[in-house]
């Protein structure tokens, strides 16, 4: 049914059926994949690259996901992950440094984000001076948290928040903004001693190599990340056993809690 789909003439079904392919590892698609890319959709050349990626792909593949990644990284976010994760870690420092800088500020919500995907510790002291900004503080303090492992309230590493509400819905009637503040789970990070803290630790995670979560990526890692781990750190995690392991069926993090512990404890 699986190899029927991904020949199907509507393209809404062949990117389900690419999904489904890497979700559940199945590397004999890969071929089906290469062929999907040359085809007329642009959605579904990019879902045959992201889903071939996953499945053991590094080649040109990987490319393709990379240069959506590069044109758009505020706008596909799973792509920028993917690519971020995937490539060798010099390819992806590049790809860093192609990310809009944003404002005036100098930062933008992909940039911070990717660096965590990016696991450099040589991004670390700039993500602490972005905890001095309300705006961004949050989101600094995740990446942070997804190079080095640090959590931020277990460690009391955190501070109030601010008395005024950063993002987010408000009171105000006229503003059709009624989205939730995605950073709204997050602890606020308390800029001096996070810094504080990392100057005490910085010597044992040197700067030039991947990091996630403390650690070099492992298998082991991620399969501890996915039981410990908060949830975007257990969504890398799911990402990096795949990548690490082609054909591993990709933890569905999104699933009943009570479907996932039953996986977790299978696993263990």
């Amino acid at each position: 049914m699986l190899l029927a789909a991904l020949r199907d003439a509507d393209a809404g079904v062949r990117i389900e059926a690419l999904r489904t392919a890497a979700a559940i590892g199945r590397v004999d698609a890969i071929d089906f994949a290469s062929d999907l890319h040359r085809a007329a959709e642009p959605e579904v050349r990019l879902q045959a690259a992201m889903a071939a990626t996953l499945l053991g792909d590094r080649g040109a593949m990987l490319r393709s996901v990379v240069e959506a990644a590069r044109q758009d990284a505020a706008g596909r976010a799973d792509e920028l992950a993917l690519a971020m994760l995937a490539s060798q870690f010099d390819t992806a420092r590049e790809l860093l440094k192609t990310l809009a800088p944003g404002d005036a500020a100098g930062f933008s919500r992909s940039l911070v984000r990717a660096s965590g995907w990016l696991g450099d510790a040589q991004r670390v002291p700039w993500l602490i001076e972005l905890m001095g900004d309300d705006r961004i503080a949050r989101l600094a303090g995740e990446s942070f948290s997804m190079i080095t492992g640090a959590d931020l309230a277990a460690l009391d590493l955190e501070r109030k928040p601010p008395s005024e509400p950063i993002g987010g819905p408000n009171d105000d009637p006229e503003d059709e903004d009624v989205a939730l503040d995605e950073d709204e789970s997050l602890p606020w990070p308390d800029q001096s001693l996070v810094h504080r803290w990392w100057h005490a630790r910085a010597s044992h995670m040197p700067a030039g190599q991947r990091w996630f979560l403390g650690q070099a990526p492992s298998i082991d890692g991620a399969r501890r990340a996915l039981r410990d781990g908060f949830q975007r750190q257990r969504i890398a995690a799911a990402v990096w056993c795949c990548l690490l392991a082609p054909g591993t069926k990709q933890f569905a993090t999104a699933a009943p809690a009570w479907r996932q512990q039953r996986q977790l404890g299978a696993a263990a």
